[in-house]
């Protein structure tokens, strides 16, 4: 039998990292945006894609989180539940796909 506690504290704590972390990297980002300004247009671009992809993995990841406690209310095993386990794994694809297209945006060479 799975210790549904353990359960959603393991999925939590995953939601909770991956949304703390793309919060962080865009408030880097906007901290930093002024010296940003004289990239290179597609550099420029590819940055405020990198940004939306942030935005939808945080808002995934609130999607998961209340699925979670949904879940937990219901007393179900939380992490077999596709209102958990899809949001959260959007949420990682799309943290990915952030952090992919923040390194491409990175001027290299002018």
């Amino acid at each position: 039998m799975v210790d549904t506690g353990k359960a959603a504290d393991i999925a939590s704590t995953y939601i909770q990292v991956l949304t703390t972390l793309a919060s962080g990297i865009i408030v880097a980002i906007i901290g930093f945006y002024p010296t940003l300004l004289d990239i290179q247009k597609f550099n420029f671009l590819i940055l405020h894609i990198s940004l939306a992809f942030f935005v939808v993995s945080i808002i995934a990841g609130l999607m998961g989180l209340g699925g979670l406690i949904n879940a937990l209310v219901r007393k179900d095993i939380p992490t077999d539940e596709s209102y958990v386990r899809y949001p959260a794994l959007i949420q990682l694809v799309l943290f990915g796909m952030g952090i992919i297209f923040l390194f491409l945006s990175l001027p290299f060479s002018k």
